[in-house]
Parts: C-alpha cells; sequence; structure tokens
C-alpha cells in the first residue's frame, strides 16, 4: 500500500545557505512544458506534442511579512543568481499502520531576483514585500528521491532518474 500524503505540515527557505531572515511564503515555479500543434497526413485531427526540454521561464516569487534589510540586500542585486533552498515537510499517514509520519521535500533553485515590491506602508500592519524571481535551474527531491531536475544550460531534464535529454546531448555533440 502508498502513503497517504495529507498536508505540508511546515516549510522554511535559505537564501545561499544562510536561513532565510524575513519569514514569508513563497510561490514555486509552474513547470510547463512547451508544445507544438501538428497535423500530419493520414491522421484525423491535430495533436499537441510536447518539444520535449523546452520548459516555459520558472518563474515564482516570494511575499515577506516586512521589509528585512538581508533580504533586500540579496534581492536587489541583479548581476547575482542566488541559490534559493525550500525545505517542506509533508505529513503522510500509513494505511497499514496508522501512523502519521513526516517525509522531506526539497526544492533548490538558481534563481535571480527580476523585481522587488516594497509594499504598502500603513503602520500597525505587515508591508508585504514581493519578491518575483526567474529560476535558471530546479531540483524536486521528495522522501529523498530525485524526481524533477531541470538545468537548461547544462541541457538536461532528469525525471525520475531518466535523464530525457541524454540523446540529444549526444546527437549535438555535447
Amino acid at each position: 500500500m502508498v502513503n497517504i500524503p495529507t498536508k505540508l505540515k511546515d516549510v522554511n527557505f535559505y537564501v545561499d545557505g544562510r536561513d532565510w531572515m524575513g519569514k514569508g511564503e513563497i510561490k514555486l515555479p509552474d513547470i510547463s512544458h512547451k508544445s507544438q500543434e501538428v497535423s500530419p497526413m493520414g491522421i484525423a485531427g491535430t495533436l499537441s506534442l510536447p518539444n520535449v526540454g523546452d520548459i516555459e521561464p520558472l518563474k515564482g516569487e516570494v511575499k515577506l511579512l516586512t521589509v528585512w534589510k538581508d533580504s533586500l540586500a540579496v534581492c536587489l542585486n541583479p548581476k547575482q543568481a542566488v541559490m534559493l533552498d525550500v525545505r517542506g515537510v509533508v505529513q503522510v499517514m500509513n494505511p497499514q499502520t496508522g501512523l502519521m509520519e513526516d517525509k522531506p521535500v526539497v526544492v533548490k533553485m538558481r534563481a535571480y531576483f527580476a523585481k522587488t515590491g516594497i509594499g504598502n506602508w500603513k503602520p500597525g500592519e505587515g508591508d508585504q514585500p514581493t519578491l518575483e524571481y526567474s529560476a535558471v535551474y530546479m531540483k524536486i527531491t521528495v522522501d529523498g528521491q530525485d524526481v524533477f531536475e531541470y538545468d537548461p544550460i547544462a541541457y538536461k531534464l532528469i525525471v525520475n532518474g531518466q535523464d530525457l535529454l541524454a540523446d540529444t546531448r549526444a546527437a549535438l555533440g555535447k
């Protein structure tokens, strides 16, 4: 039997190996494969087929509770990519034992911050600065197993241990 995920129990994120001083929330990028519509002779209709390895830009955002100097110092430098390390704990229920277990989920990204909104300032309320980023590398590990790794610069797309671009790299002499 398979464990039943019940909820994301908690999450923390780090920037360049340091504890993220401005606590808040993070929206992770959507993984959207570009596709192409083809209508070859001999079929009834049009197919939308993925361009393997061609993924839309990985964009997301961080919402902070308030303005914090350490986070702004990192995010306002458009020249330097940062490593984002997002660590979550997913609570799962083991249906055989009834035991609730915690399983780690880790998302690592190399990203540039593209836009820094300082927020709306109103005394007594959180200003919630919003920091938009664009990742140039992303890796997802669930319960110790690498599930997804995308590195367009190195020409790699690895899903569940299978390198989907190995043949393409070899054909291109990379």
